[in-house]
């Protein structure tokens, strides 16, 4: 995931989990300059180049200690980018107790939306990244 970011007046694409780190980086570098009135932290492109090829620290891995057996199931296939109709042929379940799996899924991990729980399901290793061929 990516999220854009103005840096000295010019869009600049960084992954998302870089992008706290520099919020926080900019925050203390406002902080130490209280004493002048509020202008924008620029910084040059070669910093920020140099900044993006930093390793993201880890997430921590998310708990699915409080999910039942078929929620795990669920998640799997919903991280494995099958769609709500492929979930039910596949569990042999009706199209609505797949959604009340997914809303369950949705409220025990804190996920707004389908995409969140896909990330979910990658970093409890529910689910690998497909190899290149």
């Amino acid at each position: 995931m990516r999220t854009e970011r103005t840096v000295a007046q010019e869009p600049c694409w960084l992954p998302f989990g870089q992008v706290a780190h520099l919020e926080t980086a900019t925050a203390a570098a406002s902080q130490r300059t209280r004493e002048r009135p509020a202008a924008p932290i620029s910084l040059p492109k070669s910093d920020i180049g140099e900044f993006t090829r930093q390793p993201v620290p880890a997430r921590p891995a998310r708990d699915l200690g409080e999910l039942t057996e078929r929620e795990r199931e669920v998640l799997t296939l919903i991280g494995l980018g099958l769609s709500n109709t492929e979930i039910c042929e596949r569990l042999y379940v009706s199209m609505s107790t797949t959604k009340t799996h997914i809303g369950r899924l949705l409220m025990k991990l804190g996920a707004r939306d389908r995409a969140q729980l896909v990330i979910a399901a990658y970093e409890a290793g529910l689910v690998r990244p497909a190899r290149p061929r």
